[in-house]
């Protein structure tokens, strides 16, 4: 199963590979650190950008994170 948006061929005509960006071990560890740590839901959501580029809660414009604090 390919999860990214750009399979690539290979010599093979039923086998694709992905190129997939990950975190460090320490990097992602500290991360979740720092959300559970995170006090502040405007940090929080800076913070899940971090971890996963792809993350649209669609609460991150400055009129819904106000309610939601």
């Amino acid at each position: 199963m390919i999860i990214g948006n750009d399979p690539q061929k290979t010599l093979h005509p039923r086998i694709m590979k992905a190129h997939e960006t990950f975190l460090a071990e320490d990097m992602l560890n500290e991360l979740i650190g720092d959300l559970l740590d995170c006090r502040d839901p405007r940090d929080a959501i800076r913070t899940l950008k971090s971890l996963v580029p792809e993350f649209d809660h669609g609460r991150d414009n400055d009129d819904n994170l106000e309610k939601a604090s």
